[in-house]
């Protein structure tokens, strides 16, 4: 008797329907202004000994509290917001939900992380999705922990592909 482990399904991959898989709001550091204060917030993150340096990030911090909480609203409220389903990948903007760009997953080729001043504060980088031909089809700006973001994706474009391949072999047997 053969104990053969037949192949299960791929999670949150389907031949007919979308699927979220995730959902990603990027953070303050998508304005000039919050790249700013995560600058600042870095450069006061190296200022002397311990006790000197707490002090001057509680201190800072109290300063720039209104502000970073004005930039925190702005972007959940009038911002956009990513969605990675089993097929694209898509923009969406907060208020209306209305999707302004989406990328097929087929599409992407491969996924960069990219870093810019005032983001080592944040905890926070860029995904680009690169075509083939090297050109930025999206950018996902300020995305904390973006290489687990880039993982997702290219994961799920890997499983789209395995799936599409499956099916086009299962279609093609009759």
């Amino acid at each position: 008797m053969s104990t053969t482990a037949l192949p299960q399904p791929i999670s949150g991959v389907s031949s007919n329907r979308e699927t979220v898989l995730e959902t990603v709001f990027p953070g303050v550091a998508t304005t000039f202004l919050g790249r700013l204060i995560g600058s600042v917030m870095g450069a006061v993150h190296g200022v002397g000994p311990l006790p000197v340096r707490l002090v001057a990030l509680v201190i800072v911090g109290a300063i720039f509290a209104p502000l970073g909480a004005l930039l925190y609203f702005y972007t959940k409220v009038v911002g956009s917001y990513y969605v990675v389903t089993n097929r694209t990948v898509q923009q969406r903007t907060v208020l209306s939900q209305v999707m302004t760009k989406q990328v097929n997953l087929a599409d992407v080729d491969s996924v960069e992380v990219q870093l810019q001043d005032g983001y080592d504060f944040h905890l926070c980088g860029d995904v680009v999705l690169l075509n083939s031909r090297g050109d930025e089809l999206l950018v996902i700006p300020a995305i904390q922990y973006p290489k687990r973001l880039a993982h997702v994706i290219l994961e799920s474009r890997d499983a789209r592909m395995q799936s599409d391949a499956s099916l086009k072999h299962m279609q093609a047997r009759g």
